[in-house]
């Protein structure tokens, strides 16, 4: 009798370098023992100092991509990041509309910027990508995974109040949230939560490592083959943290590129 392969989808754009999006994903995917497949929303380009350009797929191309990907595989779990225009936002939004509600679908919000300021989005400011995703995706997802920053943007609001936990959930038309804090400058990083049932938080040491170029992710993909894999989303979550830690500290001895942004290393490099 032969055995199905776990698959994940990832839904997102492509990173030549290797350090993010897509290619992050399927590291990220193939750790965990998963097959990943991929609906390609935008080409970068882009190497370890920066980005210089983005040009979305055609959203019929974008279509096209995942209809064939579904008539040939059922994924375990969906992972979507950058989007890329508004025209792909109404087709992942209507792609979503119909994928069965026992699928976990991560989200990997995408505002704008990269984390080295580089262009993700054309065509639209922060907060309209905000409203974009609390419009289309949001509602057909199981868990969004902001750091601090994109939750003040999606929330417009220059601060947060985890005690108001429903409103926040509210606003953002989800029922689980997880609010990385890795932007934040505190030595000690603290990751939330968010579900109807309250805020846990996970705490943990910043880590000095330059080389964190695709950690968000990394973050998203871990979590949604956590989740696939049957665990609920505390335990998930609980899970996604400790791999991500793990990760970080084996990324910080290595040199790739020019910069001082290279990629984790995921997969262990022989260094």
């Amino acid at each position: 009798m032969t055995k199905k392969i776990k698959s994940l989808l990832s839904i997102a754009g492509s990173d030549p370098m290797g350090g993010a999006g897509i290619q992050a994903d399927i590291r990220a995917g193939n750790a965990m023992g998963f097959h990943v497949v991929t609906g390609v929303t935008a080409i970068t380009v882009q190497n370890s100092k920066g980005i210089f350009n983005v040009t979305p797929i055609e959203t019929h191309i974008l279509k096209a991509q995942l209809d064939k990907i579904l008539e040939d595989c059922h994924p375990d779990a969906i992972k979507i990041g950058m989007i890329g225009n508004v025209s792909n936002f109404i087709e992942v939004g209507n792609f979503l509309s119909n994928v069965h509600a026992e699928i976990p679908v991560v989200i990997d919000p995408v505002l704008s910027v990269s984390a080295d300021g580089g262009p993700l989005f054309t065509g639209s400011s922060r907060g309209e990508i905000a409203i974009l995703y609390k419009k289309y995706i949001f509602p057909h997802s199981t868990v969004a995974t902001p750091n601090n920053s994109e939750l003040k943007a999606l929330l417009n609001k220059k601060r947060i109040n985890f005690e108001d936990y429903k409103e926040i959930l509210k606003a953002c038309d989800i029922n689980n949230l997880i609010v990385k804090g890795g932007d934040q400058l505190n030595k000690v990083i603290n990751d939330n939560l968010i579900t109807y049932q309250g805020v846990t938080t996970f705490s943990h040491p910043k880590v000095k490592c330059k080389n964190l170029h695709g950690t968000g992710c990394t973050y998203s993909t871990l979590l949604a083959c956590y989740l696939a894999l049957g665990n609920n989303m505390y335990e998930a979550y609980m899970s996604t943290n400790k791999k991500m830690m793990e990760i970080i500290n084996n990324s910080c001895q290595y040199n790739l590129g020019t910069s001082n942004n290279g990629p984790l290393n995921i997969n262990k490099y022989n260094i």
